[in-house]
C-alpha cells in the first residue's frame, strides 16, 4: 500500500467516525431524553462485579451536557467533560477538513 492509499484510507476511517460521533453528539437534541437513557446499555462491570467502570454515567453525563447541566454531568462522570470536549473538537477539525477539501475540489 502507498502513502496515498494509505492516507485515503485513514481519511475515510476518520470520516466514518465522525459520522457516528456526530450522531452521539447530535441525539439528545433529536430524541426525547428518557428514550435514549432508556436505550443506554447496563454495565457488565457493574452487572459481573458490582463496581462501576471509567465509562459508568456517561449516558447521563452527556445527557446533562446537551442541557448545559455541567454540574450535573460532572457528578455522573468526571470524565464527561473533558471526553466530550475531545469529542467535540474532532468534529470541528473534521468539519474544517471537509471544507477545505470541498475548496480544493471546486
Amino acid at each position: 500500500m502507498d502513502r496515498q492509499q494509505l492516507q485515503r484510507a485513514l481519511n475515510w476511517s476518520w470520516g466514518i467516525l465522525s459520522v457516528v460521533v456526530l450522531g452521539l453528539l447530535g441525539a439528545p437534541f433529536v430524541v426525547p431524553h428518557p428514550r435514549l437513557a432508556a436505550a443506554a446499555p447496563r454495565c457488565e462491570a457493574r452487572a459481573r462485579y458490582g463496581r462501576e467502570c471509567s465509562l459508568c454515567g456517561m449516558t447521563t453525563a452527556f445527557l446533562a451536557i446537551s442541557r448545559a447541566q455541567f454540574g450535573r454531568a460532572h457528578a455522573a462522570n468526571r470524565g464527561s467533560l473533558p471526553l466530550y470536549s475531545v469529542l467535540l473538537a474532532n468534529q470541528v477539525c473534521w468539519w474544517i477538513f471537509l471544507r477545505r477539501r470541498w475548496r480544493c475540489l471546486y
